[in-house]
Parts: structure tokens; sequence; C-alpha cells
């Protein structure tokens, strides 16, 4: 999912669980043609594999910042919040989310 023009950011959110590792990278992506930054991603890894690649890595920051009650309603609820279902990306970012917070609560 990484390709041309992708590069790991500084930015790593990292948790290990009991059994399992989830990591958030972000990655700003580069236009070829202009070798200019054209934004950047959020790149989910669980146990060394890339389980999801989203557009706007702040977007982990701002569900990281959110009370774990609130996650867990949107992972479970995101038909109704956002009135269609949720992409496979978007299903394993949240659920990673939810996993991450409960492995901090721990």
């Amino acid at each position: 999912m990484e390709g041309p023009g992708a590069h790991p950011a500084k930015l790593n959110y990292l948790r290990s669980c009991m059994v399992e590792e989830i990591e958030f990278r972000e990655i700003k992506l580069d236009d070829p043609e202009t070798k200019r930054q054209k934004g950047d991603a959020i790149a989910v890894i669980r146990n060394g594999r890339q389980v999801a690649f989203l557009p706007e890595a702040d977007r982990v920051r701002r569900a990281l910042n959110l009370p774990l009650k609130e996650i867990e309603y949107t992972f479970n609820n995101f038909l109704t919040i956002m009135g269609r279902e949720p992409t496979s990306d978007e299903r394993e970012f949240w659920r990673a989310v939810v996993d991450f917070k409960r492995g901090q609560k721990r």
C-alpha cells in the first residue's frame, strides 16, 4: 500500500498489547512529477503487516484523543454516524484505534 512517492514520517504511535502490536505510521506523500509533498496518510500496522491506509494522517491524532467510549461508539455505529458503510480500511482503522486505547487501560 505504501508506494512510490510515499515515505514514513517521524510520528509513529506504537502499542504492544498482550499478544498484538499495533502501529499507526504517518506517511508523507510526494507528487512524483513535481517532487513536492502532496499530502499525508496514515498506515495501520498490526503485527508487522499493513492492514489499512487512509488519507489525512491527522485523523489518528484526533481519534486517539477521544475517550474510549466515544471510539467504541464510532466503531460500532459508523453507518448511523456517516450514513454509509465503512470501507475495509476505515473498519480496520477504527478497530485498531479501539484495540490501541483498550491496551492503554491495562
